[in-house]
């Protein structure tokens, strides 16, 4: 079966987490199929730079430190209300390390002189240049050098130029500059101030400014005016290029390619992993009927619901098109579609549940029901002792594994979240409280749902054969520096987001957050995974390997969950309706740039797997779903993008780890006599 993708809120949210949500009374949201995409996730995880048919290619550790400078470019507002441009150089140095942990070092000339949103961006920049060079940050430690005062997130891109320069030892334009955040995937980022950063980069001889893609004109904070970007650096002596990756940025400032996989046509996998996903496929339909039919039997009249009959169609709907997807050869996106009928139909029975519950014994007694959930911590105790038990001996396997992780450790957060709801719900009965409730028990469904993917995933492992699992791996400190990387992510959402909407609306940063994780699961998961559960796995996975494996899943897929919600609310910045689903970007062709470079990232990357002996059916899978989600409604294209990073991610990692085991055969063998 398959891994966890992202559905949902865009953010590489697993499971089921976008299933939507279903309110007691009057409305049902649409579901979001977070526990779809883990499924069909199973497919996806490729990776980024070793070329096809060659060893992996991996930068050595550097015993001596090399140092590149780069310009940076940023905006602020000076004591009299005017916005101002200004370009600084920044020194990064890689190099030097002993080994031990990753080590991202900040130096500045004012005590605070760079802001909690810039170290987040020097951490990103370190573990995006790693992943995308395959050069090993415990080895090489990197520092940034700033003088003066800065902050924000917009210089993430031009740091990962230096980083990578720093490691490469490719020399930098003296007289160029860049903006741009710095995507999982090294797509580059919109961000604000461009036309004053322009003026600032002029100011200073610059003669040549790399800005983000899709933004031709921005407005001039002073006046208020449309300025064109390009026109407005001409007048200035200043090229204005824009830039969408990494690639095409590192060589517009080194005049260096840097290496990346061949280009590669569609994936495909074998066929015992197209015989799992067709049997999972069976299993997903027969779970949709079972609701349907426990629904067809309930007594009473509070099953009519209009809201109830919604949720069903819209299940019948997408089984109709989960049809037409098998028709065509699109096996992972018709499992995808089925999972999601499924979590529809349950959400219809749970709903039609909590309506007879509530017919027969009023508020208290729909409460009294929704609290007698044991059957979830039951499900939730008998997949983790699954997990214990039945970790992963081959590469293949493990790529299944994580999956099953990320949808255990969803479920988990979401039986957090749904008992932190119940403990808290209104004694007296209201609106909200009957929305509260509602949302608790989509929770519980979800999270029920979830254990059945994690189970799926390990059935389908079993049949996976491959390259053993090195013992000598750096998976552990893989996970380490991604969990680093998925804190940063967070800070600067936290920064740019959380802040400034709570201040806005004169609330706390706390009752923001609140209200945010009402509306958009995958910001709720994530919280709660944070808060609740990964301080918790050992009581889940125990003291094994089991335990490391959940740390890398956490680590791989909260990193991009996080850039998910950080792409969504500030790169693209997406409208919501009032339901938290998306129904507009006006980075529209921003996003359709990076939906092209990601599709085309992954497929470089399955076949630079597959090059190297490992038959990556799960990223095969989880790519081919992604693929179907990107051309279908912005919602499911948000999700398409992060399915797309946490495959490019989970292939990078699993790459890393299967070079280390070709390299250990290679030597065995040129031991021998």
């Amino acid at each position: 079966m398959g891994t966890i993708g992202t559905i949902g809120s865009g953010a590489s949210g697993s499971t089921f987490s976008n299933v939507g949500a279903m309110t007691m009374r009057h409305q049902s949201r649409r579901p979001r199929a977070a526990a779809v995409i883990a499924l069909l996730a199973y497919a996806a995880l490729t990776p980024s730079l070793a070329l096809a048919l060659q060893e992996p290619t991996q930068q050595p550790p550097l015993e001596q430190p090399r140092t590149v400078i780069v310009n940076v470019v940023a905006y602020s507002t000076n004591s009299s209300g005017q916005a101002t441009g200004s370009c600084t150089p920044v020194r990064i140095t890689a190099g030097g390390g002993e080994g031990g942990p990753v080590r991202v070092g900040f130096f500045e000339t004012e005590v605070g002189g760079t802001g909690a949103q810039w170290r987040s961006a020097g951490w990103m920049a370190a573990v995006t240049a790693a992943l995308l060079t395959g050069f090993d940050p415990r080895a090489t430690r990197v520092s940034f050098e700033f003088e003066g005062w800065v902050d924000g997130p917009s210089a993430g891109g031009l740091m990962t130029v230096g980083v990578l320069a720093a490691v490469r030892g490719d020399p930098v334009r003296s007289d160029a500059a860049m903006t741009g955040t710095i995507n999982p995937d090294g797509t580059i980022g919109p961000v604000g101030g461009i036309s004053h950063k322009i003026e600032g980069a002029a100011a200073k001889g610059m003669k040549l400014v790399l800005i983000p893609g899709g933004i031709r004109f921005d407005t001039d904070g002073n006046s208020g005016e449309q300025v064109d970007l390009v026109e407005h650096g001409k007048k200035l002596g200043v090229e204005v290029r824009p830039v969408y990756d990494i690639y095409t940025a590192y060589q517009a400032l080194t005049g260096v390619e840097l290496p990346r996989s061949p280009a590669a046509a569609a994936p495909q996998s074998g066929d015992t992993a197209q015989r799992g996903i067709l049997e999972k496929m069976v299993v997903w339909y027969d779970r949709y009927s079972r609701a349907l039919d426990a629904y067809s039997k309930m007594p009473g009249t509070a099953k009519l619901d209009q809201a109830v009959i919604d949720l069903y169609q819209k299940g019948l709907d997408i089984l109709k098109h989960s049809g037409q997807m098998k028709d065509e050869g699109e096996f992972a996106a018709a499992l995808w579609d089925r999972v999601q009928a499924a979590a529809y139909g349950y959400l219809a029975l749970e709903a039609g549940r909590c309506r007879a519950a509530y017919a027969s014994g009023g508020y208290d007694g729909m409460v009294a029901r929704l609290r007698d959930n044991d059957w979830l911590q039951t499900a939730i105790s008998e997949m983790a002792a699954r997990m214990r038990s039945q970790t992963p001996r081959t590469l293949d396997q493990l790529s299944v594994y994580l999956s099953a992780c990320d949808a255990l450790l969803e479920a988990v957060s979401l039986q957090a979240l749904a008992g932190s709801g119940l403990a808290n719900l209104p004694d007296e009965e209201s609106e909200m409280a009957l929305t509260l409730a509602g949302i608790a028990a989509e929770n519980q469904i979800i999270a029920w749902l979830d254990t059945k993917l994690a189970g799926d995933a390990l059935d389908l492992s079993a049949d996976y054969a491959g390259p053993p699992i090195p013992d000598e791996a750096p998976w552990r400190d893989t996970a380490n520096y991604l969990r680093r990387a998925s804190e940063a992510n967070l800070s600067v959402f936290e920064a740019l987001i959380i802040e400034p909407a709570a201040k806005s609306r004169s609330e706390s940063t706390d009752q923001f957050r609140a209200a945010l994780m009402h509306k958009d699961r995958t910001y709720a998961i994530l919280q709660a995974a944070i808060l609740n559960v990964f301080p918790r796995l050992g009581e889940y996975f125990g003291d094994g390997d089991a335990l490391g494996y959940a740390s890398l899943a956490t680590s791989l897929y909260s990193h991009t969950r996080a850039a998910g919600l950080l792409a969504k609310y500030y790169s693209l910045g997406a409208e919501l309706d009032e339901n938290a689903q998306v129904v507009g970007v006006p980075r529209e062709r921003t996003l359709g740039e990076w939906l092209s470079f990601a599709e085309d990232q992954s497929r470089r990357n399955i076949a630079a797997l597959q090059s190297i002996g490992i038959d990556g059916a799960h990223c095969v899978h989880m790519h081919d779903i992604a693929r179907i989600k990107a051309r279908r409604d912005v919602n499911e294209k948000l999700e398409g993008l992060i399915d797309f990073w946490s495959a490019d991610l989970h292939a990078q990692v699993l790459h890393r780890i299967g070079g280390a085991s070709r390299a250990t055969a290679k030597q065995e063998a040129s031991a021998a006599p």
